[in-house]
């Protein structure tokens, strides 16, 4: 998602394909079933983890958790936790209150591994944000948790939030990019994996970037926007500005930091759902979730 903002989310409540949360089934069952070596049936597996839309307006989900068993958490207390704003969303104002309809989607799980394929999302774009989502499930003392997916193709709020469902193939397929990249892959030899990887030699000069204060938007939006100005003043063959000639001139340029610091370990979070509060007449019974429709979350 690279637009500044985006409108409510109005795509119907999500739910489970089951159908095609069956036919995954089948597919992780049957490759099993193939692959002795444990490390080569990893290899397989690893390519569905995330959220893959399909084409078909439904979403495949794959996540690896080995927490969930090491919990011992039974199947019937985790599902997809689906958020769709119901208002409008600015990624680049530092603190919004934005509701979210939450939909709580089955999964299937075997083991360590968690999917599902659910239809009714929404997918997202350079121009339109996504459905978020994460794992939740309750614990044995009926406490809910949130697993949030490391493979995920997009992070608006951080690692440590739901993430959102994007379509990264469509924005691969409308690179400017494409053609020259896949040059590069043709003159590559194949790996010993079998893969067209290209790989360049050792980065002699690297340029470290701290994201919140490398542009004055202090984002990773605004960053990309002053690399695309510089990149066209440079094939212009443009005298370059006192600011842009400190950005030039780098083999690579490595984002900073690369995990969240010391700074908010304590918080705040970066997408706090704030639970509503029980009414009256069920004060001392159990918070479920399930039965929550609507949250409010505090974003940074």
């Amino acid at each position: 998602m690279t637009a500044t903002d985006s409108p409510a989310l109005d795509t119907g409540r999500p739910y489970q394909d089951e159908a095609a949360t069956a036919a995954m089934a089948a597919w992780f069952e049957e490759r099993e079933a193939q692959e002795p070596d444990a490390f080569a049936l990893v290899q397989t597996f690893a390519p569905k983890l995330g959220a893959h839309p399909q084409g078909d307006g439904s979403v495949a989900f794959a996540m690896w958790s080995p927490r969930l068993t090491r919990e011992r958490v039974a199947d019937a207390d985790i599902f997809l936790e689906v958020l769709d704003p119901l208002d409008d969303l600015d990624v680049t104002v530092s603190r919004a209150t934005v509701r979210f309809r939450r939909t709580l989607v089955p999964v299937q799980r075997d083991r360590d591994l968690v999917w599902t394929v659910a239809r009714g999302l929404g997918i997202g774009t350079r121009e339109q944000l996504g459905s978020f989502y994460c794992l939740t499930y309750r614990d044995r003392d009926g406490d809910w948790h949130q697993v949030f997916d490391p493979m995920a193709s997009s992070l608006p709020y951080g690692a440590f939030a739901p993430a959102e469902v994007y379509d990264l193939d469509a924005v691969q397929a409308g690179r400017g990019d494409r053609d020259y990249w896949r040059a590069l892959a043709s003159e590559a030899g194949e790996d010993r994996c079998g893969s067209r990887i290209v790989k360049q030699g050792p980065a002699a000069n690297i340029l470290q970037l701290h994201v919140p204060t490398a542009t004055s938007g202090g984002t990773l939006a605004s960053l990309a926007r002053f690399y695309a100005r510089l990149a066209r003043h440079l094939v212009e063959g443009r005298e370059l500005t006192p600011e842009e000639q400190v950005y030039a001139g780098y083999d690579a340029v490595q984002l900073l930091p690369v995990e969240p610091t010391t700074v908010y370990e304590k918080g705040p979070a970066f997408f706090a759902i704030q639970e509503p509060e029980p009414a009256e007449d069920t004060e001392g019974m159990e918070h479920d979730l399930r039965y929550v429709d609507e949250v409010t979350a505090v974003l940074r």
